[in-house]
């Protein structure tokens, strides 16, 4: 048995189209999962291309499985989370912010509801994070989040599926600012 420090990086403003294609999670994000969970690039359920981030379990029982993005947004007035995101079973998914590095969170989605076919999700971070009072610091993180247990269904494979996750200064609704370059890797 041998502990290690997992250094933690944190990802720079803008943070470009990820569709997990490398098979390995970029530096900024950083998978979590407890008891039946797990928290996995894998090829079952892409919106793009052939890999996606799954959330959720293999087996039947308790789960718990997050994803968190690390990044510095310090001095950014305008940021937007961009991610295509699809629900397979009953479950619990949200998405959190943090301004402090993680000691206190605000949920600003609840993806519970979603249809287990893709779904476009943009939140303004910007916005969330004024309302919710996280600063826009170096300290930054976004949670996404899945839980079953507590009385929902427990099944194997319920989880949610993450892809082509993004965070620039433009609403893709609107596209009054420019991303950098796509990136798909």
């Amino acid at each position: 048995l041998r502990l290690t420090q997992q250094a933690q990086v944190i990802a720079t403003f803008p943070f470009e189209q990820n569709g997990f294609e490398t098979g390995i999670f970029p530096q900024g994000l950083y998978p979590q999962s407890l008891n039946n969970g797990v928290t996995e690039i894998n090829t079952a359920h892409a919106y793009g291309g052939t890999h996606s981030a799954f959330l959720g379990q293999k087996v039947d029982g308790s789960a718990t499985a997050s994803l968190i993005l690390m990044i510095d947004l310090t001095g950014q007035t305008d940021v937007y989370l961009d991610f295509w995101a699809r629900l397979q079973g009953r479950a619990i998914a949200k998405v959190f912010i943090s301004g402090d590095g993680g000691t206190t969170w605000k949920m600003v989605r609840d993806l519970s509801q979603s249809s287990e076919s893709f779904g476009h999700e943009i939140l303004d971070i910007a916005k969330e994070a004024d309302a919710n009072n996280p600063l826009l610091t170096d300290q930054f993180r976004i949670l996404f989040s899945f839980v079953n247990g507590n009385g929902n269904s427990n099944k194997a494979n319920d989880g949610l599926t993450v892809d082509d996750l993004r965070i620039g200064s433009t609403n893709p609704d609107t596209g009054l600012k420019a991303y950098l370059p796509l990136v798909t890797r």
